[in-house]
């Protein structure tokens, strides 16, 4: 008997809703809006998740956020006025149309009929257009006039307050990125043609990236309107400007991606160095197991076949209780839910400090990426200038996002980004690359340590050809200098054993006092038939 449509399950009246907003026109157009996975999210979700201002339907519906919506609302009316051929309804019936295309660049179903859709698109598409209006120098000032509504961002004098850069941030993060279809058809309302609109939406675009960019920008797009054809958002666009995808020569002379589903130790380059020795190969054997094969031959021992035997078990038993991770093991629901989703190695590469202590000099291109090499004549490592502020840690997150779930090509990005998470661990570090003109900021050492120690936690290793021939080339110079083996060898014959040496120095103590306490009951010259020895 068939189930009548208030008796299916929730989950089969969803995919109708989806089958009925799916149609032809949207089954060819990928998603360009994506929700960043909770790996990535985990470490630092400020990062991914708006702050201050929510563009598009992923977070359209959050409470925190709703109060820039009147802001919004009140911009987007000042923006609409200066079409005076056109009503508001104009655009919301266009965008309601475009509904499917629009729904097709979100990776996510979105729950919401065609008409609420178009209000929501319409509303933040108006906004963002201001938005790249008012901090830009671009040909659409002839077009739009500054709402005075921005004033919560900009003073009257044009300054920028502190707002604008959490504004920023708000734009430039990958799951509130508005999709260039919506910009596109609000602009035909008032634009000739939609070549045009494009073009107009392509200088925009360029001037607001050039002025928040991290990465130097040189190079531009042809800004004719096929540079944003494929490029689906501002980040997106932004991503092709600095990994120069319209370059497709760069792409396939320079960059070979090799997905790595498992990094090998060993050799040089490896991650761990073994010194031949049974005990120092601590890393491979848990210190429980070494200190049962202790046991076992210190307990067969005539001596400790009587009484101080009970003894030491106790002893035993508290040194596997107090001591914490002496089996090697680490205890049940000690790990977090996010050390249970990243288990992520960093890139195998000495720190900036002992790179130029060993006498490896570091020194600044404005060539981009692709730029980054090892000289291994001058004993010289190039890479590229970037300008750090507040606003570029959330930049750089979201591209290297945007990278790994969009991008089927090398992700040089995510590479760099391992590459200057190994190479800057202190302030040091910083200061270092601050001093040779590689690194360009007003943040203190500490934060710009702080900003790179933490961004490659949670990426998958890859490998891009050309950085990391930089990066075995300097490896390996670095790994043959007779400092740094005599260095390897003795933090492998010391240091790495000293839990050995622990336990051994643990056992030994007890042994004593064990050896007193059996003395001070028997009589130990006696036992061991030591009586008349020294007559």
């Amino acid at each position: 008997m068939p189930m009548s449509a208030d008796q299916e399950p929730v989950w089969i009246i969803e995919v109708k809703q989806v089958l009925e907003d799916i149609t032809d026109e949207g089954l060819d157009r990928p998603p360009c809006v994506f929700t960043v996975p909770k790996t990535l999210k985990y470490v630092r979700p400020e990062a991914y998740e708006p702050q201050l201002l929510a563009l598009g339907p992923y977070h359209h519906w959050r409470d925190d956020l709703y109060e820039m919506e009147r802001l919004k609302v009140l911009t987007a009316k000042k923006v609409q006025t200066l079409f005076p051929n056109h009503k508001f309804e104009d655009i919301i019936r266009a965008l309601a149309m475009h509904a499917p295309r629009i729904r097709a660049r979100y990776d996510k179903h979105l729950k919401m009929s065609a008409i609420e859709l178009a209000w929501i698109m319409a509303i933040d598409g108006l906004f963002m257009l201001q938005f790249l209006y008012t901090f830009g120098d671009n040909p659409l000032k002839s077009v739009l006039n500054l709402s005075p509504r921005l004033s919560v961002i900009v003073d009257s004098k044009g300054q920028q307050k502190p707002s604008y850069d959490c504004l920023v941030k708000d734009v430039m993060m990958l799951e509130n990125q508005v999709p260039i279809n919506v910009l596109k058809k609000i602009l035909e309302v008032q634009c000739p043609s939609s070549e045009f609109g494009l073009s107009l939406l392509a200088n925009m675009y360029l001037d607001i990236c050039k002025k928040n960019s991290p990465f130097l920008i040189r190079a531009e797009p042809p800004l004719d309107g096929t540079a944003l054809r494929k490029r689906g958002h501002l980040l997106g666009f932004y991503y092709s400007l600095i990994n120069r995808m319209w370059d497709q020569e760069v792409q396939l002379d320079h960059a070979k991606a090799i997905e790595i589903e498992e990094q090998e130790g060993g050799g040089e380059n490896g991650v761990k160095h073994k010194c031949g020795l049974p005990f120092c190969d601590m890393n491979h054997r848990s210190p429980m197991k070494v200190f049962d094969d202790l046991w076992d031959s210190i307990s067969n021992l005539a001596i400790f076949k009587q009484g101080p035997l009970k003894v030491l078990g106790v002893v035993k038993d508290l040194i596997t209780k107090v001591v914490p991770n002496f089996s090697g093991e680490k205890p049940e629901g000690d790990s977090s839910e996010g050390e249970k989703i990243i288990q992520v190695e960093e890139i195998v590469i000495p720190s900036v400090s002992s790179l130029v202590k060993a006498g490896i000099e570091f020194k600044p291109t404005d060539g981009g990426f692709y730029s980054i090499k090892f000289e291994k004549s001058t004993q010289t490592l190039y890479l590229p200038v970037i300008k750090l502020d507040v606003n570029s840690e959330v930049i750089i997150r979201n591209l290297v996002a945007y990278e790994a779930l969009a991008i089927t090509g090398p992700l040089v990005i995510a590479r760099y980004a391992e590459l200057m998470n190994g190479i800057v661990d202190t302030n040091e570090d910083a200061k270092m690359l601050k001093e040779r003109g590689i690194i360009k900021s007003e943040l203190k050492n500490g934060e710009i340590a702080e900003l790179w120690n933490g961004m490659s936690k949670c990426i998958r290793l890859t490998r891009v050809e050309f950085m990391d021939e930089a990066i075995e080339g300097l490896n390996h110079d670095y790994n043959s200098l007779r400092t740094v083996k005599v260095y390897r060898m003795s933090k492998a014959y010391i240091y790495n054993s000293w839990r050995m040496l622990v336990i051994l120095a643990t056992i030994l103590v007890i042994a004593l006092m064990c050896l007193q306490s059996f003395c001070s009951v028997y009589n130990c010259p006696r036992f061991f038939h030591l009586e008349g020895a020294g007559k």
